[in-house]
């Protein structure tokens, strides 16, 4: 659908290696409930209730509906207590905060993990992780309500991914040493299995108490997971921290797989480095999910199931491929050895601006890894990803989760490729909220209520994915691979090659895996890995573009640009350009680093009748001193949140506009220009992040 309004969104960050704001310079402002009939509201996304359209089908690679209907979804994951502490009122705007800034999906996660700060989910937890707590349970019920009465859909795994059963619960309950074996063990132990199998009828296959339909059988669950982030070879939960009696079931099972098919014998490889051992694994998982698809569709559920969900190559992303969907995690920077390959500003780095190249032991090249998971004629989301970049070495992942200066970057970005690549839907990770929902600061990693920066960019990356406004990439590649490309070096991201690093940017993409049945007719180029492998790229051309020629990014200045009908802007740094003409405006940029944007809703950019404005610098929390340097999740300092003012130009080329300061709910406070082409804003001065502007008619 295309939308009414335009939509303008500017966020300035200063270029800065600490995270304490400049006291005397920084104003208060929080993106509170959004008024129903603000431009700054974008719930009109969202069709009322979730799950009117009955349950999705892939339809050549789409999300679809029974009745013919497309979607994409623009998520976020609500964790620990984001599900089970909130009271009514606060689920309530929570849920109609949620659809306001565009989200249309959820995704529950770690809801009965101990480790978390979450009120227990278990009744009596020293005695059962089959028995749920009923206030817990009324918690879940009243929130599932809300968001499916908002529009927004929910997803999860079949078990928690930091479930801890009892040893009265499980045998041989003592092998856990954490919850990632148990995510191991559900997949080759029956007796794992069965007690997975009784947590999952418990928890989806009761009646909700306020809809009267088990999750299980509620269109609103448009999307289930088997297992999170079952990696294979160098995850937590790793093959070698197995129990001494589960390696040797898996080693006498290998035997039988050599014998059964004629192979020599060798030692079980628990590392999978062995391509033997390797594809005996991968043939594991293959009927481990099957088992598992046949258990969700025997206690009712009719939607569409995905795999696992995490993993950078295809041997991670190969079994995955027998489900209905497939799913990855991707996540921008935390890596310390990349610092080398990015320009640094003041400590700091961003992923818009890392060179797209090889960097042999981890590449970040976040279009290339997430491609591995883009599997020919299957439906592809997302359901952590993470503008992660935090600062110093980053070789900590507490530190480059808890926060950036640059964190308001990315997601734009990430939904026009995912757009233009047809990809169908991306989560953000995460929204736990410790210590965010009494005090006004930003808690974890994404607070929905008081982390300006980050949520000015969500109904803009919500309208590039899900609007119909980024243009479908003319060209299609598929890549194939050889069972070699998969197993010759399974511990190895698989891609790590230049050619594939510009491709996703430029043109369509996708893996065609062995024997799988492929209308090559499809595409454009059938291009095996072993070429790609062999491809030199120019790194003296410093622009990659679309082939539609509406989006482009320049890596060496370090910004990316849209220029299509309904969506204008640039985001990145402005040291080199600072003015950005466009079809139907011209940008001009006097700080180091900026997101701006220009979008239209039901009409183009040159016809429609209002603009929301929104210019946004970096926040944090007050007295925060350098935060980074804390220990554990959360930020300190005392709310409310402190935005840094931010001063620039807009010139309109589509007529003239009345401008209107808008307050914290998107409400008109007053009039700050009459019957302007050219605005010049100060948001220190005007103490706003956002304006209308409402063009004039004679």
């Amino acid at each position: 659908m295309f939308l009414k309004n335009f939509f303008f969104i500017v966020s300035l960050l200063p270029a800065t290696a600490t995270l304490a704001l400049e006291q005397n310079s920084a104003f208060p402002f929080t993106i509170r409930q959004i008024e129903e009939n603000s431009v700054a509201n974008y719930s009109f996304l969202n069709h009322k209730p979730a799950g009117k359209y009955g349950f999705l089908r892939n339809k050549e690679g789409d999300f679809t509906f029974e009745n013919g209907q497309k979607i994409r979804f623009f998520g976020i994951n609500l964790v620990d207590d984001r599900v089970v502490e909130m009271n009514d009122s606060q689920t309530e705007k929570l849920a109609k905060k949620m659809a306001a800034l565009g989200i249309n999906m959820v995704r529950l996660h770690h809801i009965s993990a101990k480790w978390q700060r979450a009120k227990p989910l278990f009744s009596q937890p020293e005695k059962s992780t089959l028995i749920f707590n009923d206030e817990a349970l009324e918690r879940i019920d009243y929130l599932l309500y809300k968001l499916k009465e908002n529009g927004i859909y929910v997803t999860t795994e079949i078990v928690d991914s930091a479930l801890m059963p009892l040893s009265s619960e499980m045998p041989r309950q003592e092998a856990l040493k954490n919850g990632n074996v148990l995510k191991i063990l559900m997949m080759i132990d029956p007796e794992v299995k069965e007690y997975c199998r009784k947590w999952a009828k418990n928890f989806f296959c009761r009646p909700n108490r306020y809809t009267g339909i088990p999750l299980i059988s509620d269109p609103q669950l448009a999307l289930l997971g088997i297992v999170n982030e079952l990696s294979m070879g160098y995850h937590n939960g790793a093959l070698r921290n197995l129990s001494e009696y589960h390696q040797n079931k898996l080693k006498s099972s290998f035997a039988d797989y050599l014998k059964k098919n004629h192979l020599p014998e060798r030692d079980f490889d628990l590392n999978l480095v062995d391509p033997v051992s390797a594809r005996f694994w991968n043939e594991q998982l293959h009927a481990a999910f099957i088992d598992w698809m046949a258990f969700l569709r025997s206690i009712g559920y009719r939607g569409l199931i995905s795999g696992s969900n995490f993993g950078e190559n295809f041997f991670h992303h190969e079994p995955s491929t027998l489900c209905d969907f497939m799913d990855a995690h991707i996540y921008w920077g935390y890596a310390s050895w990349s610092e080398n390959k990015c320009r640094m500003v003041d400590g700091q780095w961003s992923d818009l601006i890392k060179y797209p190249w090889n960097e042999n032991n981890y590449t970040k090249e976040l279009f290339a890894r997430y491609s591995t998971a883009a599997f020919s004629g299957k439906p592809l989301i997302a359901s952590e990803h993470r503008t992660a970049n935090g600062g110093g070495g980053m070789s900590r992942f507490a530190d480059a989760m808890r926060y950036s200066e640059y964190r308001a970057a990315g997601l734009p970005f990430f939904a026009t490729v995912q757009a233009f690549q047809g990809w169908d839907g991306f989560y953000i990770f995460g929204s736990q909220g410790i210590g965010g929902i009494k005090e006004e600061k930003m808690g974890h990693l994404l607070d929905v209520r008081f982390d300006t920066t980050y949520l000015a960019t969500f109904p803009l990356a919500s309208f590039l994915l899900r609007g119909n406004v980024i243009a479908p990439a003319r060209k299609k590649i598929l890549v194939t691979l050889e069972p070699g490309d998969i197993y010759a070096r399974p511990q190895e991201p698989s891609f790590l090659y230049d050619g594939l690093f510009y491709y996703p940017e430029q043109h369509k993409i996708e893996i065609g895996y062995p024997q799988a049945k492929i209308d090559r007719s499809r595409y454009d180029e059938v291009l095996p890995l072993s070429k790609l492998k062999k491809m030199n790229i120019n790194r003296q051309e410093t622009v990659i573009e679309a082939d539609t020629g509406e989006f482009l990014r320049n890596y060496d200045e370090g910004f990316f640009m849209i220029n299509s009908a309904e969506v204008q802007g640039v985001e990145g740094f402005f040291h080199k350009t600072k003015r950005h003409p466009l079809k139907d405006l011209t940008l001009e940029v006097n700080s180091n680093f900026a997101l701006c944007f220009v979008a239209s809703r039901e009409k183009t950019i040159a016809q429609s009748d209002r603009l929301l404005f929104l210019v946004a610098a970096d926040c944090g929390n007050q007295d925060d001193g350098k935060g980074r340097q804390a220990k554990g999740w959360v930020l300190p300092g005392k709310g409310p949140v402190l935005v840094h003012p931010v001063i620039g130009r807009i010139s309109l080329r589509a007529g003239l506009f009345d401008v209107w300061i808008l307050g914290e709910h998107g409400e008109r406070k007053r009039k700050a220009a009459e019957g302007i082409s050219e605005f010049e804003f100060d948001t220190g001065r005007d103490t706003t992040i956002w304006y209308e502007l409402e063009r004039v008619r004679k």
